[in-house]
């Protein structure tokens, strides 16, 4: 078994191929894990917003009034 060290690049691979694969809940779930691990030199980017988006519009779940909103909250 590989011994891989993750970091927010490959988090954001991994959020990037659940959201081609049509599964943005798991792309969401790598969002808040990243989301919640600024305490292990996490940060959320550019990247990792614009990938979560692209997973829930690929899914046509994105709404553009609330979108942004929720990203941003809580």
């Amino acid at each position: 078994m590989l011994n891989v060290l993750m970091n927010v690049v490959m988090l954001n691979v991994l959020m990037n191929a659940f959201g081609i694969a049509g599964r943005y809940l798991e792309a969401e779930s790598i969002f808040h894990h990243i989301k919640e691990s600024v305490s292990l030199g996490f940060t959320l980017d550019v990247v990792t917003y614009t990938t979560l988006m692209k997973a829930f519009i690929r899914a046509k779940k994105f709404d553009k009034r609330n979108g942004i909103r929720w990203m941003h909250s809580g």
